[in-house]
């Protein structure tokens, strides 16, 4: 899922051909080298929230919610 900060606009698509400046997580599985080597490769810079902090990824933790429920709805 991406979030705009902006706009709290959200895609659930593949986005080809463009460039992703920030990609950030929780620290969870994708905290290895090997994608921090690959971030690097590709100019992205890679953010981690705070550990026991969900607020610092609360918005995307509200969009899984929501779309859990729609999903389970169905």
């Amino acid at each position: 899922d991406i979030i705009d900060d902006f706009s709290s606009y959200m895609w659930a698509i593949p986005l080809t051909g463009l460039k992703v400046g920030v990609f950030q997580s929780d620290n969870s599985e994708l905290k290895f080298n090997n994608l921090k080597a690959w971030f690097q490769s590709c100019d992205t810079t890679q953010q981690f929230t705070s550990a026991h902090t969900s607020a610092q990824n609360g918005r995307i933790e509200q969009v899984h919610h929501t779309l859990m429920g729609k999903d389970r709805a169905m």
